[in-house]
Order: structure tokens, then sequence, then C-alpha cells
């Protein structure tokens, strides 16, 4: 009971960290309960619109260099493998009706396709190349959408002293001030792929990185956004189907604060947030967010402004699941045991991934939140 409440207690200290205070409370629950048990590398589960069955993807290594991937139905604890093969399947959503999956194939460095294949594991074939994406069908089953990125060409008109930097790093190019520089880069943002015709529309382009979307049951669209581009979301948003009205929902704090010290020593502190992944089921959403806070020291080296000693003071990071209503906009903890990994959120109850690392053994949990 002890360690239960201390769990509580860092979990509420680690949501101290949104930079708009939601109000905090904590589920009084039973411990989760284990519904799928094995030594595979388990993620993603997905629930039919029903509720009567779920799938997921859980993969194994047969040697060093090589997995070999199955896509599992499981209905009543029955279980059905409908797709295996030596290619990482990994996403799997089933369609509204339940009639079909689609599941993103990993062909190598996060490069692949989107497939769609029935739920009896039947009439495989292929929607559109993609990059590694979390894949969320359209309450019409018309549309899917997913994370999509691409090039885009870009002007910037140089001041002097770009101008100059960009002449000492290549002094064949001779910019000065008011010339333009063009260039490429590349963004990720929300894509929405017509199932039947295959046309794509491209959603929240910006300068961050839009990225695992999913459709509500009133057809709008979740979505992280981060805007520094790297892992994970610091925010979460809203948005219509066709990529109107867009609207923050959660904002995790992402700082660093610098002290300088009676004697010229400086102190960082470094504050992350990040939400891994999220499902909404009707007002309600379940998200798994990690907080990580790091201190150093840094001591610049006598005679030498461009040499330091740097000394780690603290390295703490905290992993938890919650739920948040959007009506109410309360938001409550459910868990902070281990690392938690891709909630599923359906008729009150959570199902989630747990694990130590990505790398070792998941098993797939739920816990009723009634």
């Amino acid at each position: 009971m002890k360690h239960k409440i201390k769990s509580i207690l860092i979990g509420l200290s680690a949501l101290a960290m949104f930079s708009t205070a939601p109000s905090i409370n904590a589920y009084n629950i039973s411990e989760p309960k284990i519904i799928v048990k094995s030594d595979s590398i388990d993620l993603h589960v997905n629930f039919s619109k029903d509720g009567k069955k779920f799938v997921y993807s859980r993969m194994q290594k047969k040697d060093y260099n090589q997995v070999i991937t199955e896509t599992v139905v499981n209905e009543n604890g029955i279980e059905k493998v409908i797709v295996k093969d030596e290619y990482m399947d990994v996403k799997p959503a089933f369609s509204p009706d339940g009639k079909k999956i689609a599941f993103f194939r990993n062909l190598g460095m996060g490069c692949g396709s989107i497939y769609i294949v029935g739920s009896d594991g039947k009439n495989l074939e292929e929607l559109i190349p993609a990059t590694i994406t979390r894949l969320s069908w359209s309450p019409d089953g018309k549309e899917i959408a997913f994370t999509c990125m691409g090039e885009e060409d870009k002007t910037k008109v140089l001041t002097a002293k770009e101008a100059e930097a960009i002449k000492k790093q290549e002094p064949n190019k001779n910019y000065k001030a008011g010339d333009e520089l063009k260039y490429k880069t590349l963004y990720y943002a929300i894509g929405v792929v017509n199932v039947n015709t295959k046309e794509v529309r491209t959603l929240a382009k910006s300068e961050g990185k839009a990225e695992s979307p999913e459709f509500t049951d009133d057809g709008r669209i979740l979505y992280l956004y981060n805007k520094n581009g790297g892992y994970g979301g610091q925010e979460l948003w809203i948005m219509d189907r066709d990529g109107n009205n867009k609207k923050q929902i959660i904002q995790l704090e992402n700082s660093t604060t610098r002290t300088i010290n009676a004697d010229k020593s400086v102190t960082l502190v470094f504050k992350e947030g990040t939400i891994d992944h999220f499902s909404a089921d009707g007002d309600s959403i379940a998200y798994s967010a990690g907080s990580r806070e790091r201190i150093l020291h840094v001591i610049p080296k006598k005679n030498n402004q461009l040499a330091y000693d740097a000394k780690e003071l603290k390295d703490e990071y905290v992993s938890a699941l919650y739920v948040k209503n959007l009506k109410t906009g309360e938001t409550k903890l459910v868990t902070d045991e281990g690392n938690v990994w891709f909630p599923e959120l359906k008729n009150n109850k959570v199902y989630f991934s747990r694990c130590v690392s990505l790398e070792t053994d998941h098993d797939i949990y739920s816990i009723d939140l009634k």
C-alpha cells in the first residue's frame, strides 16, 4: 500500500509540469489485468467499434537481423493470426464496420506502405507508400488518417551576419545581405487518404511536427504537435476533418532555466514533457506521457572560456497514463507504475502495453475505470 501511495504522489508531481494546470485526481481502481501474456514484443492494440474484438501486432526475433511479425485478431479470448511475414507490420486499425484492418508495413528505416487486409486475412492490398505511422479510419470508413512527411522549397532573405557565416563555411559562394537563399526542408503533417481513389489531402502542415492522428466519433481529427520537431508531442490538438478550427487541448512544459552562480559556474535545469500516445472514446482521451527533469552543473575551466566540465546532478524520468474528460477538463491519473505505452480507451476500460524498455517483452494490460 505504501508503494502505491508513493507511486500516485510521483505521478501527481509529474502532472504539475503542465503549463495549463488541470484538475488532478487519481482513479480509485484495482490492479491492472493482463489480457495478453507473451515473450514477444506486443505493441499497439486497436478495438473494433463494437468492442468485441481487438487487433495487435507482435514481433519475434528470428535472428539478429530478422523479425517475424504476426498481425493478430483476438475475439472473446480466441486469437487468429491473419498476416504473418518477415516484414515489420505495425499499427493495425479496424475499419468502422470491423471487416477490414489497415496497417503499416515497414520495409526498413521507417519507410514502407500502408496496407489494407480483410479481418479474415484475405484480400491484402497496398494502399499508398508512407513512412511509419499510426493509422485511424474516419467514422464513415471512407478515409484513413496518417502521418505524412514531405519536402518543400523555402526561401530566406539573408542578413549581413548570415551571409558572412555562409561565406566562411563556403568561400566559393559570395552571398551578401539581402540575397535570397533557396533550400529544401522536411515537414511532418497529417495526411488523409481516400480508401477508394487513393487521393491524399495534407492537413496541419506547419513549422513544427504534426503526427499520430486519430479520428473522433464525430469526424474531427486529434493529433500530436511538437513545435521543435522532436520525438513525441508537446501538445495535443484537435481540428475539423477539413483542417479548419484547430484547437489546443493539452500542452506539456518544455523549458530550460539558467542560473549563474557566485563562482561563475552555471546550473542548467531542463524540463521535458512528451505525450507518447493517446486514444479517444466519446468525450474522454487516454494518453501516456513522460516527464523528464535534468539538472547540470557547468564549471568553466580556467583560462579557457570555451572549455568546461559538466556534472549531472539529476536525471529523473516518470512515465504515466492519464485520462482527460474533454467536457469537464478534468484529468485523472490511471497508473504510473512501469513504462506505459500505446493506451487504447474503450467502454470505460483502458488497455495498454507495459515493458521495461522497448527492446524487452511487452504484455498487454487492461484497467476498468468504473
